[in-house]
């Protein structure tokens, strides 16, 4: 699969499958395991899911349209993966992973999974996919 392989997907089938609030979802293929992706998440739509209405809510204070993006390393074995983050910038300020945990959490958790998809963990690959190779512009999809 390559690069513009990929982000045709995000373009014309992703969006049904993104939460509320992210657009314009794409990805980079650096090589060598490395990926960025990029998405224009509404901080609004997340600050209202996480406000408590106190004067002083950071939460309450957020507003407008961010371009949000993670660079890391994927490596896959055996069905699992895992995403080791190396870098994630809002409009291209440097973030910690604390604060990209949150917005993952808010936008990933649902009813069942409160705490979303932890950046630490390992998941489950999806469609008996049992190892995905990271190459320049391209994935290896081996099944």
């Amino acid at each position: 699969m390559t690069q513009d392989e990929l982000n045709s997907w995000f373009l014309y089938r992703g969006p049904q499958y993104l939460p509320a609030g992210v657009t314009n979802a794409n990805v980079t293929i650096i090589g060598n395991g490395t990926m960025k992706g990029a998405a224009l998440i509404d901080l609004e739509t997340l600050g209202k899911k996480r406000s408590t209405g106190g004067v002083l809510d950071f939460w309450s204070l957020l507003g407008g349209r961010v371009p949000v993006s993670v660079t890391g390393t994927l490596t896959t074995k055996d069905g699992r993966g895992r995403f080791d983050m190396q870098s994630a910038e809002m409009a291209g300020v440097p973030v910690p992973k604390a604060l990209l945990q949150e917005i993952v959490t808010m936008y990933a958790g649902t009813p069942d999974h409160p705490g979303g998809i932890s950046l630490d963990e390992s998941f489950a690959l999806p469609a008996n996919i049992q190892h995905i190779d990271v190459g320049r512009g391209q994935l290896v999809v081996v099944q």
